[in-house]
């Protein structure tokens, strides 16, 4: 598919041969390389009707890969990656695990107001359950960090009355 997609003078048929191509990457179970080759999709075949399903299968894949370079040591390229990828990921809903890892990684980069967002992502979709009680404290330590002191001690506050 990469060969066509390289080769073809149709514009149509280029589109199609790289979108297969990111789709056997995804069978294969290759994510880097797919979702490389999905955000190159969306960005050079913008008008595509195929651009659905590129958000989907790369909303898919990219919690992997973040993960991975997550636990490679890789915060940079992970958060880079989550920036490039922002709108996708916030339509796209991701659990728990994965926003806590992208928070311990802004916090790592020192990119506190960025954890702080995500942590006020999380503590909003918690509301009213028990798992809000778990982001009041590292909610606390964000605003803190950012020398956001009232708003750090609001939420330390209601950690304590817990």
């Amino acid at each position: 598919y990469a060969a066509i997609g390289r080769r073809s003078q149709l514009r149509n048929l280029r589109e199609e041969a790289f979108f297969k191509e990111a789709l056997a990457l995804f069978l294969a179970e290759e994510p880097q390389a797919c979702v490389e080759r999905l955000m190159r999709f969306r960005c050079d075949f913008a008008a595509s009707p195929l651009q659905r399903e590129a958000a989907i299968l790369l909303s898919r894949q990219l919690p992997i890969v973040v993960e991975q370079l997550l636990a490679q040591g890789n915060d940079l390229q992970a958060v880079v990656l989550v920036e490039q990828n922002r709108e996708l990921l916030l339509a796209s809903g991701y659990d728990r695990a994965f926003l806590n890892s992208l928070v311990r990684a802004f916090d790592r980069l020192g990119l506190y107001e960025r954890s702080s967002r995500v942590l006020l992502y999380l503590f909003d979709q918690s509301a009213g359950t028990p798992d809000q009680q778990e982001v009041f404290l590292p909610l606390a330590q964000s605003f803190m960090q950012r020398d956001q002191y009232l708003a750090g001690g609001d939420y330390a506050r209601q950690y304590l009355r817990q």
